[in-house]
């Protein structure tokens, strides 16, 4: 991609490729203008721990009526070898004893993590933007997305890191095994 200086000097030296080259230059600074950020969903917070410590990731876990795996799901993170890790849990206005039992858990574990967050939205709105509240609210550079109903193997987000770090990779994700 070139950058602003390089267009506009191509565009000074004149011609039809200098002047397609500052009309792409424009067009992509407009999409780039008309961005617009994910909704995220009104939401309170119920319980937050901080050490005020770096992490290089951020486990994020989206929850609706899911009291009877839940539970798994945030013992699978605790068990994680990477030891520098946040949790970001994102109840989406829960009718059962999910957003209790994470409450519990996430009091219970709180010294496990750098920073554990647990919020809940003020009306049920759907597994994207319970999602898209976690990451706006995850302070590190990587998220991890980990569903209610699903677990991570132990060495999952220190394995994930190794290959983005190796690869230079923009993001990566693990296999998935079905249980």
């Amino acid at each position: 991609r070139r950058n602003a200086a390089a267009t506009l000097l191509d565009h000074a030296s004149g011609g039809r490729a200098a002047t397609l080259a500052m009309r792409h230059y424009i067009t992509e600074q407009e999409k780039i203008s008309a961005w617009t950020p994910p909704v995220i969903g009104q939401h309170e917070v119920i319980f937050e721990a901080d050490k005020l410590r770096a992490s290089r990731v951020t486990v994020v876990i989206p929850l609706y009526n899911y009291q009877q795996y839940v539970v798994e799901a945030l013992d699978s993170v605790a068990a994680q070898s990477l030891r520098d890790l946040d949790l970001v849990v994102v109840d989406d206005a829960s009718t059962d004893a999910s957003l209790k039992l994470v409450l519990a858990w996430t009091k219970a574990h709180a010294d496990r993590f750098n920073r554990v967050l647990v919020v809940r939205h003020l009306e049920n709105c759907g597994l994207g933007i319970a999602r898209n509240t976690g990451f706006a609210l995850a302070c590190s550079l990587w998220i991890m997305a980990l569903d209610a109903d699903n677990r991570l193997r132990k060495t999952c987000c220190e394995r994930c890191l190794e290959v983005a770090d190796a690869s230079g990779a923009a993001f990566v994700y693990p296999t998935l095994k079905r249980f």
